[in-house]
């Protein structure tokens, strides 16, 4: 169990998330994944929030090249495609499916 300052410094991150926090939508579905806050702190980008949502940050793509300015999105991790695996992994003790 937390103690009660850890609860309440949660409490607070939580309360200040949703009043201030950023909307963060998914780049490749589109939908939206929840809010967070962005801090950048020691050279690092600390992502305060999205608890339920499990996403990858990736730099998005741009018409121009440029190195000192990248556009950061994040993304939903895909869902698996067992069903149409390649037969080279399969293990060779399985029997073929029908």
């Amino acid at each position: 169990m937390a103690p009660p300052l850890h609860r309440a410094a949660k409490a607070l991150l939580r309360s200040l998330v949703a009043i201030a926090g950023a909307k963060v939508t998914d780049q490749r579905t589109g939908l939206p994944a929840g809010k967070a806050l962005f801090i950048p702190w020691r050279g690092k980008l600390l992502v305060i929030g999205l608890e339920n949502a499990r996403v990858s940050p990736a730099f998005l793509p741009q018409p121009h090249l440029t190195y000192w300015h990248q556009d950061l999105g994040f993304s939903s991790h895909p869902e698996p495609d067992f069903p149409h695996e390649p037969p080279a992994h399969r293990h060779p003790d399985t029997p073929p499916s029908p």
